[in-house]
């Protein structure tokens, strides 16, 4: 099942988006194909403006990061399994972002379960973050 397509409290028209993947196993690139084709049919001006892998926890909030530093208009993050995902949450914070960039995922971990999402103000469900 797919994440509900939400990414800010504003309706944007062509939001920059960028995938922090886990490529490496076929059911993520399965997610990501699945994420894009509902997304271009919903938001057709949306933009996937990158997808660089991010499995692991400290290397999704590394690769986050990066992306919020070098992607200034960056409006969201999706993270393709649930290390990603918690990643991309720890990386929208660090770089205070909270608020300004929507983070959401297709996985779950016991952290994010736990309501990890619900720490520093952020709001959580069905794997939004923001």
């Amino acid at each position: 099942m797919l994440p509900p397509i939400i990414l800010l409290p504003i309706k944007l028209t062509q939001p920059k988006i960028a995938v922090i993947n886990c490529e490496a196993f076929e059911v993520c690139v399965q997610r990501r194909k699945g994420f894009e084709e509902v997304l271009k049919s919903r938001v057709p001006g949306a933009q996937i403006v990158a997808n660089q892998e991010g499995t692991v926890l400290d290397k999704a909030i590394s690769v986050g990061e990066k992306l919020i530093i070098s992607t200034p208009d960056l409006n969201a993050i999706m993270g393709e399994s649930g290390g990603a995902t918690l990643g991309a949450v720890k990386a929208v914070r660090n770089q205070n972002q909270a608020g300004k960039i929507a983070v959401f995922g297709s996985d779950m971990t016991t952290e994010i379960g736990s309501g990890a999402g619900k720490q520093s103000g952020a709001e959580s469900g069905s794997g939004y973050f923001r």
